[in-house]
């Protein structure tokens, strides 16, 4: 049957089919402002970001058709948004700047430039639901002034400070993109600096002590006489070695492949690569970490060649994760997470263990590597083996400060050249000289 004609700017029936286990490739009929059609084909992680990915890139594709030749003036306006420049709201400006960022990300697909979904999935989370059904995202855009971007971040501020600093961000960009498309011409968001204070971050670091003391809860959680269900699995005392010999964060360690173990190497590494996503969707692997600076092989110590030794022993259907389900797919992050609570909520109910702090979380599993590592080598060593590409992040949010001095007494005697310690009683100053 042939293909039905189509008008240019318009796409046929979309298609979708599966390349490999983690890549999906969409494609659809496109025909051009000549007439000519083609197959537009875009990939992604799963079926439904493949198609979004593909239904992003032909509606840029078709806007650009409909905008013709002439990208100026009020014009270009009407045919985006169907309303003249001096009707858009701050509402429609999202709904561009999202279609054109998804736009950009397939180009950047296409180069085989890595997309962060999560990051992407967070700020789109905050354009739909923290600035377009407030009140500023039903102001014209362009009669936004820097009042009304004040009073949207202290809208949220009073309650949380760190999503007011992102939801500001978020606009900003908004705007930016709306000033690159010639739809307005300032951006009031950049005019505005928030002036609540950042909080002083809590670095709750587990010594040495506290870390036992967890670990054996944990052992003791799945151990209890009186649990009931099926036996659990020992995945949070593993993840919990895991996470202290490699400083991985809780997707990276959950994403570790067996062929990036190396045990019997001289010097024993895990290359960490890749990180689990699982937010708003399906858990997947990600092949790449949260930063460039996040890709680095890391020399374990001897407890953890012994829990993966264990572990590889225990692998009996050849799974490609270190972490899997009894179907041999990837561990989530949500599971691990569930079993963390219930070990915490567990201990403030037995009389027999110790009581296990809330903050006992992966990320304080980290800050105690970072701290560590920071004490005895120094910030720099601690900043590499965490994934950071500058210090300051480590500085700041994970290695806690040591209150202990250097032992700088022979700088400061010089200071005093009038006294002088005698042989037979070094203790004492002599005189002045």
């Amino acid at each position: 049957m042939a293909r039905p004609k189509q008008s240019p700017g318009e796409w046929g029936e979309l298609h979708a089919k599966q390349l490999d286990e983690t890549t999906w490739q969409a494609r659809a009929w496109f025909t051009d402002a000549d007439g000519r059609g083609s197959a537009v084909r875009r990939r992604g992680g799963t079926r439904a970001e493949a198609l979004r990915n593909l239904l992003a890139d032909l509606r840029q594709r078709s806007l650009e058709i409909a905008q013709g030749p002439d990208r100026s003036g009020d014009d270009l306006t009407v045919r985006r948004t169907g309303r003249s420049a001096s009707a858009v709201t701050v509402s429609q400006l999202c709904e561009i700047h999202l279609a054109h960022m998804e736009f950009i990300d397939n180009i950047r697909m296409a180069q085989g430039h890595h997309i962060n979904r999560g990051t992407r999935g967070n700020e789109t989370r905050i354009i739909r639901n923290k600035i377009m059904p407030s009140r500023i995202g039903s102001v014209v855009a362009t009669t936004v002034t820097v009042q009304d971007v004040s009073d949207f971040y202290f809208s949220i501020a009073l309650k949380a400070p760190s999503e007011a600093r992102n939801a500001q961000n978020e606009l900003r960009k908004v705007f930016d993109t709306a000033r690159q498309k010639g739809l307005v011409s300032s951006n009031p968001a950049r005019d505005f600096r928030g002036v609540m204070p950042r909080k002083p971050v809590n670095k709750f670091v587990p010594g040495p002590l506290e870390l036992r003391d967890f670990f054996d809860v944990a052992v003791a959680y799945r151990e209890r006489p009186n649990r009931m269900g099926p036996e659990p699995s020992r995945d949070l005392e593993d993840l919990i070695e895991v996470v202290l010999g490699t400083s991985a964060r809780l997707g990276e360690a959950l994403g570790l492949h067996w062929v990036d173990v190396r045990l019997e190497a001289d010097v024993p590494t895990v290359s960490i690569r890749g990180t689990v996503q699982e937010k708003g969707g399906p858990k997947f692997y990600q092949p790449h970490t949260k930063t460039e600076a996040g890709q680095r092989t890391v020399p374990i110590p001897d407890f953890l060649v012994q829990t993966l030794r264990r572990r590889a022993t225990e692998n009996t259907m050849g799974s490609p994760f270190v972490f899997h389900t009894k179907t041999g797919r990837v561990s989530g992050q949500q599971d691990l997470q569930r079993s963390l609570r219930a070990v915490r909520k567990w201990s403030t109910t037995s009389d027999l263990v110790p009581t296990v702090s809330v903050e006992m979380v992966p990320r304080a599993l980290r800050r105690s590597v970072a701290t560590a590592i920071s004490n005895e080598e120094s910030l720099e060593a601690a900043a590499k083996t965490l994934g950071h590409r500058e210090t300051g992040v480590t500085e700041n949010s994970y290695a806690k400060r040591s209150d202990l001095a250097p032992d700088v007494r022979h700088v400061l005697d010089g200071l005093a050249p009038w006294y002088k310690v005698t042989p037979e009683n070094p203790d004492t100053a002599s005189d002045k000289t």
